[in-house]
Order: structure tokens, then C-alpha cells, then sequence
């Protein structure tokens, strides 16, 4: 019976990987196979062990919602506060909702270049921009396809929409307003770009992007786009015009562990690769 109730646990505990492409994965990544969840259970001390992990305070009045996030040095100093985290989450795809919030880019650590930039996100699919002005303003997108380089077009998927947070009221957690994309018309397709004339990133079109960076990460522009009903996303009076203080890009993961997380993304990325999937 006890060997009954083990092949049940273990049939149960394998059930997840009854999906192609994962066995495919698991196959080439043996180290990503599924463990029961006793083998999950860890102390306080080891889930600290992951990078960003954040605190709260001991005093009731300010405690901040504790957030697990991956790839945060105990210096950064971060645009995206938790409370940002938690309003954005609901406007994610479902898959990710869940996640934990991963930063591959900080343009104060890292350096400013939109090159650098994409080196960093290379093998990231969804990602979150985040862009801080030197006039405070704090606003961004989330686009569910991987940026490409020196592409001659706009793509992207509907589930992109951008963001703003209110100007000096960072600490409601309300202050999030999103932009969705506003329709299925053939002319509404232009989510993402980099074009390959000047090496500007893009976000948005039909005549007006709703983000416009540089390839310095310097200055950008943000105007009023019909590809997701956005007003300007900056409120100052240099007609959508602005100068960066600050961007970072995250990316999200299901597992809470950076070596762990960074594995799972570079086998997706190798299926992804060298998988022979139908292309539509």
C-alpha cells in the first residue's frame, strides 16, 4: 500500500510535465525536473538568500507588502516600489500574475545605452519598462513579445498596454494609471519597435508613440497615441519631451530563486531557438 501511495504522490507530482515542450526541457534540463513539495519547504534565512529580498518594517503604521524580487543589489536604489508592483500586477497576462519580479536592467548600474539595455533583457519575453524623468515623472510599458534589434517594423502582442504613476504621489496604490491597447484594426498592430535608421526604441505608433527613447537612454518623447488611447505620459510643458534620470527593466519568473530563475530562461530560450514550431 505505502508503494501504492508513493507511485500516486510521484504520478501526481510529474502531472505538470505532461506538456511537449516542458518534457522536451526537462529532458535537456535534468536539473529543472519538478520536486515534491516538502523539498520546497525552507527556512526565514534561505528565502533571504535570493536577491531583493525585501523587508518590512516592524512598526504596523508603515508596513510596505512583503515582495520576493529577483536580481536587486541591497544599494539600488529602486523607481518600481511595491506597492507599484502589486497595482500593476492585475493588468498582467495571467500566466504571470503570480511571478516574481525579476531586474535585468538599471540604467544607474548598468550604464545608459539602449545597446546595453537590450543585451541585458536578451532572453526575456515579457517585460516591464520602467522610466523615471528628471522631473520626477515615473511611467512606463509592458510588452509581451522580446525586443528585437534593428527590426523594420512594428509587432508585439495585444497584451502590451502603457503606464503612468500620478507626479507626487508615489505612495497610493491607486496611483497606477494603465493605458491597454485600445483595438484589433489592422492599423492598431504597432506595439514594439526599434528602428534601425536611428536606433530609437519605441512604443506605440500610428504617427505618435507613446514612448520614444534615444539610443544614448537620455532624452525621449511621449506623446498622445492612438494605439492605446494614451495622453502623454509626462506631465511637464516641453511638448512630451523629457530627459531620464533613470530606466529600469524588469522581467518576471516563477520561481523564487536568481540561479534557478536564470536557468529556466535560458532553457526556454534554447527551445524557443532550436524548437521547430509552426510560425502563423
Amino acid at each position: 500500500n505505502n508503494n501504492n501511495n508513493n507511485n500516486t504522490t510521484e504520478q501526481q507530482d510529474y502531472d505538470v510535465c505532461r506538456y511537449p515542450v516542458m518534457n522536451v526541457i526537462l529532458r535537456v534540463f535534468p536539473f529543472l525536473q519538478p520536486r515534491r513539495q516538502d523539498s520546497f519547504d525552507s527556512t526565514q534565512e534561505e528565502v533571504e538568500e535570493s536577491e531583493g529580498y525585501h523587508h518590512h518594517d516592524d512598526n504596523e503604521s508603515t508596513r510596505q507588502p512583503i515582495e520576493i524580487v529577483l536580481g536587486v543589489h541591497p544599494d539600488d536604489s529602486l523607481i518600481l516600489s511595491p506597492l507599484a508592483m502589486d497595482s500593476l500586477r492585475p493588468h498582467f497576462p495571467f500566466v504571470i500574475q503570480e511571478d516574481y519580479y525579476w531586474l535585468k536592467y538599471s540604467m544607474r548600474r548598468h550604464g545608459a545605452s539602449l545597446d546595453t539595455m537590450l543585451h541585458q533583457i536578451r532572453n526575456s519575453a515579457r517585460t516591464l519598462l520602467v522610466i523615471e524623468t528628471l522631473n520626477g515623472d515615473v511611467f512606463g510599458a509592458f510588452v509581451s513579445s522580446p525586443w528585437r534589434k534593428h527590426t523594420p517594423y512594428y509587432y508585439g502582442s495585444g497584451e502590451a498596454f502603457v503606464w503612468k504613476q500620478d507626479h507626487g504621489d508615489l505612495k497610493k496604490i491607486d496611483a497606477v494609471k494603465v493605458f491597454p491597447w485600445s483595438g484589433s484594426a489592422q492599423e492598431n498592430r504597432e506595439i514594439q519597435c526599434i528602428h534601425q535608421d536611428n536606433n530609437t526604441l519605441c512604443v506605440g505608433g500610428n504617427g505618435s508613440a507613446a514612448i520614444t527613447l534615444d539610443k544614448d537612454l537620455l532624452r525621449g518623447a511621449s506623446m498622445s497615441c492612438s494605439t492605446f488611447d494614451s495622453p502623454p505620459l509626462v506631465n511637464d510643458d516641453k511638448d512630451g519631451f523629457f530627459d531620464i534620470a533613470n530606466i529600469e527593466v524588469w522581467t518576471f519568473s516563477p520561481i523564487p530563486s536568481l540561479n534557478m530563475a536564470e536557468q529556466l530562461e535560458l532553457s526556454r530560450q534554447f527551445i524557443f531557438d532550436h524548437g521547430n514550431f509552426a510560425t502563423v
